[in-house]
């Protein structure tokens, strides 16, 4: 009588030679088993895989918008990206290709430029062909420059007002709408549609009042469209994600001791947030098993929400 077999628990925590090691065993009856094979079918079968679908993140080149991708590839989604130039969509599809080989197309778009939007869109469909697109997250937004925590309201130039606004509001919402209205989104068995809403305008972390009220738009947007998909989409998903402060580039542009100090007080464990962690909260929340989150607006903050400490200094 052949021993019994107990499967080994493969996780990310295995590295790769130990995957080789244990991907295939002999049964009893001398039938090979591909491990990794049943898992990925496990996975899939308890709603845990992106398998088959395609992605579209819009912002692609930020350090959160380029780990959404690489995380979205991990669970086996083709991956499509915009950004405002060719070379970053390069850079982000160089790691991905890298990483699964899950790139399927980019185009350029300015969220501060309407008039960029329907050459990407038309080359998004184009790219696309017969497949449904079934994920967008609107990644991009951001303080623009001449905009800090130290300028008053009275004080912002018309244009960089403007330009803020498109950029964290105005820009993400029309062209989801330009993108919705070519259809590509229609016949996708998994639509999900997500947008990240800073923490920002619900806490003190900013002073930028355009930056601000813009993230409050936004997330009103996304409640709205909860209300849009139950008419025109029931299988539709949406999603609004609220990282907390996260210590990429552009913020540390604008941090100084005093500042820094003040944030990492307000965080349980005195660490930023890192994109990666930020990206993995996101991927999760659009799994096929996280389904009854319609509508949420999560919060991911590392705990920076319920610390109840003052943010003073910002």
């Amino acid at each position: 009588m052949p021993a019994p077999y107990y499967a080994r628990r493969l996780d990310s925590g295995t590295n790769d030679s130990s995957i080789a090691t244990a991907s295939r065993v002999t049964l009893g009856h001398g039938q090979p088993l591909d491990l990794i094979e049943a898992r990925a079918q496990v996975l899939a079968q308890l709603g845990y895989s992106l398998e088959g679908c395609t992605a579209l993140v819009v912002g692609c080149d930020g350090q959160i918008g380029t780990e959404i991708c690489k995380r979205l590839a991990d669970h086996g989604c083709s991956v499509m990206g915009t950004s405002v130039s060719d070379n970053a969509i390069d850079a982000t599809s160089t790691q991905l290709a890298s990483r699964w080989g899950n790139w399927s197309g980019g185009a350029t778009c300015d969220f501060t430029d309407s008039s960029t939007f329907d050459p990407a869109i038309g080359q998004i469909v184009r790219q696309l062909g017969d497949r449904p697109l079934d994920i967008l997250t609107l990644v991009g937004g951001g303080v623009v420059k001449g905009v800090g925590p130290q300028e008053l309201f009275q004080d912002f130039s018309d244009e960089v007002f403007e330009r803020t606004v498109r950029l964290n509001f105005m820009g993400p919402v029309e062209f989801a709408r330009k993108l919705l209205k070519s259809g590509v989104m229609d016949k996708s068995t998994l639509p999900r549609i997500g947008a990240i809403c800073s923490m920002s305008y619900t806490m003190d972390l900013s002073r930028v009042f355009a930056y601000r009220s813009s993230k409050a738009a936004l997330r009103e947007w996304i409640e709205f469209m909860v209300l849009e998909a139950s008419k025109r989409w029931p299988e539709m998903r949406v999603l609004g994600w609220e990282p907390g402060f996260v210590l990429a580039a552009q913020n540390k542009a604008i941090m100084d001791a005093v500042r820094e100090a003040a944030i990492r007080n307000r965080f349980p464990d005195g660490q930023f947030q890192t994109p990666e962690n930020v990206a993995n909260a996101i991927v999760m929340s659009l799994l096929p098993a996280a389904r009854d989150l319609h509508g949420a607006v999560i919060e991911i903050g590392n705990g920076c929400q319920r610390t109840g400490l003052g943010m003073a200094a910002l």
